[in-house]
């Protein structure tokens, strides 16, 4: 009857229950290191949302503040500014006593002189043998259409080409880096649940 239940179950029902308990340990300490990976990634998380909550909730109104209020100090100035070029306008407009006195007189008529044409001679060119040249249509240049200049702003080694990406954003290398660290967290956590 024994080999009839080693046939149908295998060998897995007569083991020692010492055996069990030890295959038991081990399974608990590969989830023990997996178990630990997670509460350190968790714990990042919190971090995470901790910063941003210090952030959102005390750092951030502080900058709003201090963005307002050299928002005021512009506008206010951009105000005094706009009263001063109103009140030189108004200044620049009134009239002087010469204007007064020139103004209230009316219009006379004035007599414009009438031009006529006139026939000019032109004279021949000669050759110096005393023979008469024979003028020569000569080539008239004429305009080209060429493409108009775009200003650059600052010095020509920092502005962006073709070939050279802009100096805004994360850049170049940031995103490769942080690539290459992702790919690297991936592979460390699939060898810690394989331990």
């Amino acid at each position: 009857m024994s080999d009839d239940l080693r046939d149908a179950f295998g060998d897995d029902i007569f083991m020692e229950p010492e055996e069990e308990e030890r295959e038991i340990e081990g399974e608990e300490t590969q989830n023990k290191t997996f178990l630990f990976a997670v509460a350190g990634l968790g714990a990042l998380l919190l971090l995470a949302i901790a910063a941003f909550a210090i952030w959102a909730l005390i750092l951030n109104p502080i900058q709003q503040a201090k963005l307002n209020a050299e928002n005021e100090e512009t506008l206010a100035a951009n105000e005094a500014i706009a009263i001063a070029m109103a009140s030189t306008a108004t200044a620049e407009a009134r009239p002087t006593q010469e204007e007064e006195a020139t103004a209230e007189l009316p219009p006379t008529a004035t007599p414009t002189p009438v031009i006529q044409a006139t026939h000019t001679p032109t004279p021949a060119p000669t050759v110096a043998d005393g023979e008469e040249a024979t003028p020569t249509a000569t080539a008239t240049p004429r305009p080209r259409r060429t493409a108009t200049p775009t200003p650059t702003s600052g010095d020509s080694s920092t502005t962006s080409g073709a070939d050279k990406t802009p100096d805004t954003g994360l850049g170049d290398l940031l995103p490769i880096i942080g690539a290459v660290l992702l790919l690297g967290l991936i592979i460390f956590s699939r060898r810690l649940r394989k331990a």
